[in-house]
């Protein structure tokens, strides 16, 4: 998750090195016993979910402790924005799941043509999601880009 990694770079620009070790430190130990408890019975399955299990877990107590910390950071419309995001990455990744299944192929040119056609329509998908659930970021990526 990027937004635990990004928000621990708050703490290390206010020179506070004690609150990132205990927050990586939490992660870490979630992780790990998240990863014993998984991996005997859900193999690399279980792994992967150990590590976003994780770092989902971590980027939220993250951001409660920066909004404790920082007067005026919103964490209820962060949280609400990020929620959007969410609900458009899970969309792309349905539409990414059923391309694969349908086209292309495993190997060679096939295994091109199925990731080409996921790449393009999982692009298509999230950013079309963004627009419909009006994720203020696309508003003010769009006037950037159009010279407002």
């Amino acid at each position: 998750f990027s937004v635990y990694l990004f928000t621990l770079r708050m703490f290390y620009a206010s020179y506070d090195a004690r609150t990132p070790f205990l927050l990586n430190l939490f992660e870490n130990v979630v992780n790990i016993v998240l990863a014993l408890a998984l991996v005997g019975r859900f193999g690399l399955l279980g792994l992967s979910a150990s590590f976003a299990i994780a770092y989902g877990a971590s980027a939220l107590l993250t951001l409660y402790v920066a909004a404790r910390r920082v007067e005026g950071f919103d964490l209820g419309s962060l949280l609400a924005r990020l929620g959007r995001m969410l609900v458009a990455a899970v969309a792309m990744a349905l539409c990414v799941w059923g391309t694969a299944r349908t086209v292309g192929g495993n190997t060679g040119a096939a295994a091109v043509v199925r990731v080409a056609a996921g790449t393009v329509v999982g692009v298509v998908t999230y950013v079309a999601a963004l627009v419909v659930l009006r994720v203020p970021e696309v508003a003010q990526l769009r006037r950037r880009l159009l010279g407002r």
